[in-house]
């Protein structure tokens, strides 16, 4: 049974998760959340310092904690990490929970997004080459991403969400 008071956005790191989170999250009336601001501001420090300090097992684990806290919340809109979906069986979870959007970018959009901020993405700090490591990174991912009950391509404006919001507009407490 899937229930549809959530909403996941999963994509690739600078996909734009947490934009179009938030602008779904107030045209439904829902909380926002995203998985790696909620994780920073419980441990008190960035994520690039934590994967520094504790490694990346330790994120993944924290970024599960965030998940199971999810479970106990209605009406949410989230945004997560772009390696949430493949750690452990986290997607299944994500599935079972709510409703899975995969918001799929070209590379070369990413990789303009995230020169600009590589110092607050740990995985790609200290890449020496960025663009291989994306596409690297991408075909890794795209297996569970494309799992998702839905994706969006490129988008660039809420219209795009409609069907989505349509739904969720007229069932927000009905599971399916």
């Amino acid at each position: 049974m899937r229930n549809l008071s959530k909403i996941f956005l999963i994509g690739m790191p600078a996909a734009g998760k947490t934009t179009w989170a938030k602008h779904l999250a107030e045209r439904l009336q829902w909380q926002f959340l995203d998985t790696d601001a909620y994780i920073e501001a419980e441990e008190k420090r960035t994520i690039a310092q934590i994967f520094e300090q504790e490694g990346e097992r330790f994120f993944r684990q924290q970024e599960r904690v965030v998940l199971e806290k999810i479970k106990e919340m209605r009406q949410v809109v989230v945004a997560t990490g772009g390696g949430l979906p493949l750690w452990a069986d986290n997607l299944d979870v994500l599935k079972q929970e709510g409703v899975v959007v995969y918001l799929k970018m070209p590379l070369d959009t990413l990789y303009e997004r995230v020169e600009t901020e590589k110092g607050k993405r740990p995985l790609l700090a200290k890449q020496p080459d960025t663009l291989l490591f994306l596409e690297d990174l991408y075909q890794k991912r795209k297996p569970f991403y494309e799992k998702a009950h839905l994706c969006i391509e490129e988008p660039k404006s809420i219209a795009e969400f409609a069907p989505l919001l349509s739904l969720f507009s007229n069932l927000s407490n009905f599971s399916i």
